[in-house]
């Protein structure tokens, strides 16, 4: 659904404004990020708080996003599959918290190391590879400023997204 409404969105836009915006692939690709992005804060915030978990989802959504941003991560290939695993995910977590105890520091840890193992992964084709040891970087202060913070919300939400740095054979990052 997301990617017809993306594609009728540039379309239109390329056609009332031809030869003045960029190209229709361009613009439908970050349309679909967008309307990505979106869904998922807008699905995730409603569903938060209809769960009567509404700053638990925020500070598990701002804390995904954030470390995603610099570590990337595994793709689904359907934008709509996305939004609903990372709607699960982002929800899940602050559900899960409450009947799971864990230990902030050792699950934080663990996740530090799987992010100084595996980031950055599938990041943005933009980025030149020169930049991916500070993404590296960046990537493990912000998994590590949990330590601090000590939030088993979070500690849970990096470890997630240190799992989605993982490829299928293993292989470490340089």
């Amino acid at each position: 659904m997301l990617e017809r409404i993306s594609r009728y969105l540039a379309t239109a836009i390329v056609d009332a404004a031809p030869g003045k915006t960029q190209s229709k692939n361009v613009l439908e690709y970050y349309i679909k990020v967008t309307l990505n992005f979106f869904a998922v804060v807008v699905l995730s915030v409603l569903v938060g708080v209809g769960c009567n978990i509404a700053p638990e989802t925020i500070t598990a959504l701002s804390s995904f996003v954030l470390l995603r941003m610099f570590s990337g991560g595994y793709h689904v290939k359907s934008l709509d599959a996305c939004v609903l695993i990372t709607t699960c995910i982002i929800v899940g977590i602050p559900l899960l918290s409450e009947y799971v105890q864990v230990e902030s520091s050792v699950v934080t840890a663990v996740a530090a190391g799987l992010v100084l193992l595996f980031s950055p992964r599938n990041v943005q084709s933009t980025i030149k590879p020169r930049a991916y040891p500070w993404l590296k970087v960046i990537s493990l202060v912000i998994v590590c400023s949990n330590l601090g913070i000590n939030s088993p919300i979070i500690a849970m939400t990096f470890m997630v997204q240190a799992l989605l740095l993982i490829p299928k054979g293993g292989e470490i990052t340089k």
